[in-house]
């Protein structure tokens, strides 16, 4: 019956992730039976922590070798895994490891549009973690394109955030990316002006972390000058 079937698959599965453990210490073998593994996993439909670690590290094998379609399936399926599970980190690890293999595949327009898809999703659903690290990874493709003026518009988007819920760490270093916008685009009074900006958040600040968050401004602000 279905519960014996279910049983009999927990059983055979248990033994899997062992003998998984133990390919694992053989890299070589590990990488030939991979499909294998893979199939298998499909096959008894076993869905736990373990499994999605397996499917997670075997893409991560395809990404090193540079088959990124496969290693594409293999973190939607990990990503879809850590859902189920209810994983809090899922959607960040997740949008992190796929946008990153439509980076490596130099398709930045399509991953533009899924952390754009990411973003607006995140944003509907409160999780302000996962917004503002979809915006980083947009201004990142941006910054690849290069549309640095796009760039700027999003950092924008960021320091509004982080003004909002941020600490000021977040705030300044978001002050001190516009100023390094500005400062690249030949805007400098502005650079300077965000730069300044920065500088006053910073104050709040006790120790040596003050200090040094103070002093890499003081840095960028020197570098405006030497290029006046």
């Amino acid at each position: 019956n279905m519960d014996d079937t279910s049983e009999q698959n927990h059983l055979v599965w248990d033994v899997f992730v062992d003998i998984i453990i133990e390919l694992k210490q053989d890299e070589k073998n590990m990488l030939e039976l991979r499909s294998q593994v893979l199939a298998l996993i499909e096959r008894i439909g076993i869905q736990d922590g373990a499994a999605e670690t397996i499917i997670h590290d075997i893409g991560k094998t395809y990404e090193e070798e540079g088959q990124y379609d496969l290693a594409l399936q293999c973190y939607q399926r990990s990503w879809d895994i850590q859902r189920l599970l209810e994983d809090e980190n899922a959607d960040l690890h997740g949008m992190h490891r796929v946008g990153t293999i439509y980076e490596k595949q130099g398709q930045y327009d399509k991953a533009l549009e899924f952390y754009q898809q990411q973003r607006i999703k995140h944003k509907e659903t409160g999780n302000t973690e996962v917004e503002i690290a979809a915006l980083h990874k947009i201004v990142y493709v941006y910054h690849q394109l290069p549309h640095y003026e796009k760039a700027l518009e999003v950092e924008q988007e960021i320091l509004a955030i982080q003004k909002m819920s941020g600490t000021p760490v977040d705030i300044g270093m978001a002050l001190g990316r516009i100023g390094y916008l500005y400062n690249f685009l030949g805007h400098y009074e502005k650079a300077l002006d965000f730069h300044r900006q920065a500088l006053n958040v910073y104050k709040e600040l006790e120790g040596t972390q003050r200090d040094s968050e103070t002093a890499r401004v003081l840095e960028a602000i020197g570098y405006i000058y030497r290029n006046l």
